[in-house]
């Protein structure tokens, strides 16, 4: 499966409290690799968790838009939540595929930590054309 720089929310972000991703993507920037026309229809989220969680009862993670950067009116559009056992090291998740529908200028993910705040944890977060397949 390919990640491309342009399309990652989240590149191994230590996750110790509810967050944003420390990226967001820009739909109207030059060059941008999901255009203002793009239909998004044909990708998906995928995140992986590159150190494993502690302490916290469960993650929820949520793909935003919004028509400001600083995403004060933003609208989850895709959401999952995630139990600790489900946040071990490599585990990968899937979000799912991001439907045509309302979606503004900018994206982003965001995390909620559910119980204790974790003191380990990161995850990787972007936005994917296709699943690998092994078969």
């Amino acid at each position: 499966m390919y990640l491309d720089a342009q399309t990652l929310l989240s590149d191994s972000q230590a996750i110790t409290g509810t967050a944003a991703s420390t990226n967001y993507i820009d739909r109207d920037a030059v060059n941008s690799a999901i255009g203002t026309n793009h239909e998004l229809g044909e990708v998906e989220v995928f995140c992986q968790i590159d150190a494993a969680f502690n302490t916290l009862t469960s993650l929820t993670i949520d793909v935003e838009t919004d028509d400001n950067s600083s995403f004060s009116s933003a609208t989850v559009m895709v959401s999952k939540s995630v139990l600790l056992a489900g946040l071990s090291l490599n585990a990968q998740i899937f979000l799912g595929k991001l439907g045509a529908g309302a979606w503004e200028r900018y994206i982003r993910g965001n995390y909620t930590v559910v119980g204790t705040d974790p003191t380990t944890g990161s995850i990787s977060m972007g936005i994917i054309q296709a699943r690998q397949s092994n078969k």
